[in-house]
This record gives structure tokens, C-alpha cells and sequence, in this order.
């Protein structure tokens, strides 16, 4: 059974990682391959790091500056420096400058009425001015406003919600409406109504219906969804996506904060999910001990499955994972905002300023 988790060595993977993507090159295939979306490459960095209680690693200041020189004349952000804006970009920029506190920088109400341009009639959201339809969309706008206008202080089973009457902007009951369409006949959600029920695109809706206060729309409780989202588990302890797909560590994050914002993680195996995610660390780590011996020169990061190339993506859906388990001291971290809870906790104490100064 393995126990060791190699912190020092996914902070010093996960520090490279953002030095390399902060100086413009590009001298890896990975960081090539992201390119087009630098800023969640960074979203995913920034908030491993600060999950591993290593923020000091992150180049604060000029980060900010490179995530502000990303925002579009309309309000959005690009993936990268003369980009076009798009949602989740926008979502991206909007979690880091929280995680940096810095979202004073920036004109909040802009940014808002740039995620409010792209709902529809029936209440989904484009992406971007291309017209493309996706429940992430609904989640990155529902998310990103939330944030914009600080958290609640209420909470639906671990996340936090906030009231229908406070998004600015948008039509809240459509936005839920439209996510309860795409909600099928297995308790599970789609991209659209009608595409087939996908772990992603279900942590996206139930995200949104946590964020808009509507959990209550889910069918029996969520016991259906409950039962989807369990079945994905393998003899591995790994989840999958759907059926007949192979684990992956990034569903630990997609699957494990569904259920907890259903309240039904004990209805898996959460110590066999913990081995799992462990066995996708690097394998040069796994022969390694100890774990507080390991520099600043290992290969550190987790993979998708053992074996495998570790990368920024998975590194920080594996130490989501953890955190939601509140394992290895990582986190802990909000299932609704994907957000460290220190973070949500600062945006609460701003929404209650701001509602003070009313």
C-alpha cells in the first residue's frame, strides 16, 4: 500500500512549470500543447500550489500583470496575450486574481456584463462570440460571477451558494432551467439536452445548480445522479468519465466533488481512490524515500494513470482529489468553487463588506 505523498517534489514540478510559461518560451511539448491556454495552464498551477501551502513559489506580481495584459477591450480574457476572450479563459482570470487577491485590479462590472453577453434566450451561454453551447459554459459563468460579486455565506451540502436574486445580470432560473434539460433519464447531465451523460459535464451542472442554490432540482435527491457518479469507480479506485473508459486521475476531481455537493462521497471507496491517485505520481518518486528527502531537481507531478507523463492538468486534479479527501494536510478546498477555502472565506468577508457599504 502506498503512503507517501511527495509534496516538496510536485511544488518544485509545479514551480518550473510556471516559471517556463511565465518567460514566453516554450521548450517542452507540454507547455507547446498549452499554449492556447496559458491561463488555466496557470489557474491549474496557482491553485496546487496554494493547496500545497506553497504560494510563496508563485511570481505574484508578475503574474498579475501577465493575466491583466490577457483581458480583451470587451471585458473577457484570452488564453494568453492577444488572444480572443473567451468564458473559460475569463473563469481562469477571475479564480487566480482571487487566489492572488487581487481582483481590485480590475473592473468587476466590466467583466460581468462581458459573461452576461453570452447567455442565450433559453438560458445557456456560449463561449465566446462564435456561438458554441456547453453546460461548461453555464458553470464558468455561474462560478465567475459568483466570485466577481463575493461568496455567499450559505452553503448546500460543503458548497457555497449563492442566491438566484444576486448574479448581476444574467437569468438565473433560465441558466438552471436550461441545466435541468440536460439533465437524462440515468441522473446523469450532458453538454446539451440530449448528449450523453458525462462525469465532466455533470460536475459542471451540479456546480452551476450549487452556485444558483437549485440542488433540490435534481431528481430523487440526487440519488440517481449518486448512483451514475459511484458507478464510475474501478477495481483500480480510480473513476472514469463514463462507461467503458479508462480511469483517469482528473475524474477524481470531476466525480468526488459531484458527490460531495450531493453529499454522497461515502458512497465510494475513498481509501482506494487515495492509492490510486498516489500510484499516478511520478514513477522515479515512487521508488524514492524519503518523501522529505526529495530536492528541488526531481521529476515530481502526477499522471493520468500510472505509468504515465505526469503534467500540470492531472498534478493539480490529483491534489484536488486529496484535498476533498482532506488527505496528506492538502486543502482543504470548496467543491462548488474549485477554489482553497481560505480563498472562498476571503470572498465572503468581501460580500459581507460590500453589503455593509451598501
Amino acid at each position: 500500500m502506498l503512503k507517501e505523498f511527495y509534496r516538496q517534489a510536485h511544488v518544485a514540478f509545479l514551480s518550473r512549470h510556471i516559471d517556463l510559461a511565465m518567460d514566453g518560451r516554450t521548450p517542452t511539448f507540454e507547455l507547446w500543447f498549452i499554449g492556447h491556454k496559458k491561463l488555466s495552464a496557470a489557474y491549474w498551477t496557482v491553485g496546487a500550489l496554494f493547496l500545497l501551502s506553497a504560494e510563496e513559489r508563485i511570481p505574484r506580481e508578475a503574474l498579475i500583470e501577465w493575466v491583466l495584459q490577457c483581458q480583451h477591450e470587451s471585458g473577457g480574457f484570452g488564453g494568453d496575450v492577444r488572444q480572443d476572450p473567451h468564458l473559460l479563459f475569463t473563469l481562469s482570470a477571475v479564480q487566480i486574481l482571487a487566489m492572488l487577491d487581487a481582483l481590485h485590479r480590475v473592473d468587476r462590472d466590466h467583466i460581468a456584463r462581458y459573461v452576461a453577453s453570452l447567455q442565450r434566450k433559453d438560458g445557456s451561454f456560449c463561449g465566446d462570440a462564435w456561438g458554441e453551447v456547453d453546460t461548461r459554459f453555464s458553470y464558468a459563468a455561474a462560478l465567475c460571477l459568483s466570485i466577481l460579486r463575493g461568496a455567499s455565506e450559505g452553503s448546500v451540502a460543503g458548497g457555497c451558494a449563492a442566491p438566484l436574486a444576486t448574479l448581476p445580470y444574467v437569468d438565473v432560473p433560465a441558466m438552471v432551467d436550461f441545466v435541468m434539460r440536460c439533465e437524462n433519464f440515468d441522473g446523469g447531465f450532458g453538454l446539451v439536452p440530449g448528449a450523453e451523460s458525462h462525469a465532466g459535464q455533470i460536475f459542471c451542472c451540479v456546480g452551476t445548480l450549487a452556485l444558483c442554490g437549485a440542488l433540490h432540482r435534481l431528481r430523487d435527491g440526487g440519488d440517481a445522479l449518486g448512483l451514475w457518479l459511484a458507478a464510475r469507480q474501478m477495481h483500480s479506485g480510480g473513476f472514469n468519465g463514463r462507461p467503458d473508459k479508462l480511469h483517469d486521475v482528473c475524474y477524481s476531481w470531476w466525480v468526488f466533488s459531484a458527490l460531495a455537493m450531493i453529499g454522497r462521497t461515502h458512497w465510494v471507496d475513498a481509501a482506494a481512490l487515495e492509492q490510486f491517485i498516489l500510484s499516478c505520481q511520478d514513477e522515479l518518486l515512487l521508488g524514492a524515500h524519503p518523501a522529505n528527502g526529495i530536492s528541488d531537481s526531481a521529476p515530481g507531478g502526477i499522471a493520468d494513470r500510472p505509468g504515465d507523463q505526469p503534467d500540470a492538468f492531472h498534478t493539480f486534479f490529483g491534489i484536488t482529489g486529496l484535498a476533498l479527501m482532506g488527505k496528506h494536510g492538502i486543502g482543504p478546498i470548496d467543491p462548488a468553487y474549485a477554489l482553497p477555502m481560505s480563498v472562498v472565506q476571503r470572498l465572503r468577508e468581501s460580500n459581507v463588506q460590500n453589503k455593509e457599504s451598501d
